[in-house]
């Protein structure tokens, strides 16, 4: 009987080691099968100035298959201001289709960077193939802007802004007269935008299916910087923007008619607690600082990662 009691003991706990081992093979499986993560960079940067980002990435979520878009082998020039948005967006859509290890996961988290979270909406409202799990938004121009910064060897930008941004040829060939949001002439910016205004909704005939894409997301995360100097206004990260007639009153997205009315499902988003709004104190194009830029994204953006 001794014998059979110890031969029954053995069997239990070789059971329950296998059944440790199985919740501890689980437990591994899903916290290191990670969504796969694609990057976006913004206008007059690169995919090598997002390295930084890859980096974070992969150490706190070891695994994780990153993505980093880089567009400029489609154009014949290496710096995006002169792309077109909606060809931007096009392409990323037929790049990140051709991607088998995206197509494969079936489903992409996705963070844009300034200019770069417009091309990763298009590619959100437009395709969602492989659909979005996680929109991030990092210091990005949703709402558009009405200002021209310092673009460095760009400096005939506002010259061409001030005589004709709402020109075809001009819409066709300059990225930020793509998303130039004149709070002075709505009915224009309506009639003449070529990018933003269908994108946001803002036509008197709305895209149910841009909205449908929009909804379909389990998480979708605006920021904007307290200290920015690029997007003006900087509050278009979170939305916001100047009041009609206006380039010093800024409108909260609560307020707006866009919100609302809600064309593209943002107050859905929101209503449904997946909407999430953040701000940094970092410097626009700071996506390196370990001092500044880590700490706001390992704390606001890690976590959506990790979880979807």
């Amino acid at each position: 009987k001794k014998k059979k009691k110890i031969k029954i003991e053995n069997i239990m706990k070789a059971n329950v080691s296998f059944v440790v081992f199985i919740l501890f093979a689980l437990f591994f499986y899903k916290c290191h099968n990670w969504t796969p993560v694609v990057l976006m960079h913004g206008v007059t940067t690169s995919a090598n100035d997002l390295n930084h980002v890859v980096n974070i990435l992969e150490q706190q979520m070891p695994g994780v298959y990153v993505h980093n878009t880089n567009l400029s082998k489609y154009f014949e020039s290496d710096d995006s201001i002169l792309w077109n948005m909606n060809k931007q967006v096009s392409h990323m859509c037929k790049e990140l289709k051709a991607d088998q290890n995206l197509t494969a996961a079936g489903k992409i988290n996705i963070i844009g960077f300034s200019q770069g979270g417009l091309v990763t909406r298009g590619f959100l409202e437009r395709c969602n193939d492989p659909p979005v799990e996680v929109f991030v938004s990092w210091v990005s121009p949703q709402a558009g802007v009405y200002g021209v910064p310092n673009f460095g060897k760009y400096e005939w930008l506002p010259r061409i802004i001030d005589c004709c941004v709402y020109n075809e040829i001009i819409q066709d060939l300059v990225a930020p007269a793509d998303y130039w949001k004149d709070s002075y002439n709505y009915d224009k910016y309506l009639s003449k935008s070529s990018f933003l205004a269908d994108l946001n909704n803002e036509k008197s005939t709305k895209n149910q299916t841009y909205k449908d894409r929009v909804t379909s997301v389990q998480q979708f995360l605006l920021s904007y910087s307290t200290v920015d100097v690029t997007l003006i206004p900087r509050e278009t990260g979170w939305w916001d923007f100047y009041q009609q007639d206006s380039e010093s009153v800024i409108v909260p997205l609560y307020d707006t008619q866009f919100y609302q009315e809600d064309w593209l499902g943002i107050k859905t988003l929101n209503e449904t607690g997946r909407l999430y709004k953040f701000t940094t104190s970092c410097e626009h194009q700071d996506y390196h600082s370990s001092d500044c830029f880590d700490p706001y994204f390992i704390d606001n953006v890690i976590p959506f990662l990790k979880k979807y």
